[in-house]
């Protein structure tokens, strides 16, 4: 008919491997790039809760609500530290709790678990 306008929307799915993290996981480096702090095990201490801080680069494909779909070297089964990323370095040593372990509460209730997504 002319002269009408019509609204579509095209949904097209594009398969890419990446992982799912929260957004306050992202850290956001120069020039636009993003980055997140993992644990690395470190040989410095007996206690084996005791993680070496380690920046890894990812890319940002798209963010969902709370989460972000993100792609780089981060590998399945890193720890990801989602909160107070701001008060860390690359290279720090920290331990590591679950949430709500320092009350003695176990997991925290409604805790979310984030895996890798191929």
């Amino acid at each position: 008919v002319p002269e009408q306008l019509a609204e579509v929307e095209i949904t097209r799915t594009i398969p890419t491997s990446g992982f799912l993290v929260p957004f306050t996981a992202l850290v956001q480096g120069q020039q636009g790039l993003w980055a997140v702090y993992t644990l690395k095990k470190t040989d410095k201490s007996d206690n084996p809760n005791f993680f070496q801080v380690q920046r890894q680069e990812v890319e940002l494909l798209h963010t969902e609500g709370e989460d972000a779909f993100v792609r780089g070297l981060v590998e399945a089964g890193d720890r990801i530290i989602k909160d107070g990323t701001q008060r860390l370095v690359p290279g720090q040593t920290v331990q590591f709790k679950k949430a709500g372990e320092a009350e003695g509460a176990g997991e925290a209730e409604g805790e979310k678990k984030y895996q890798n997504m191929k």
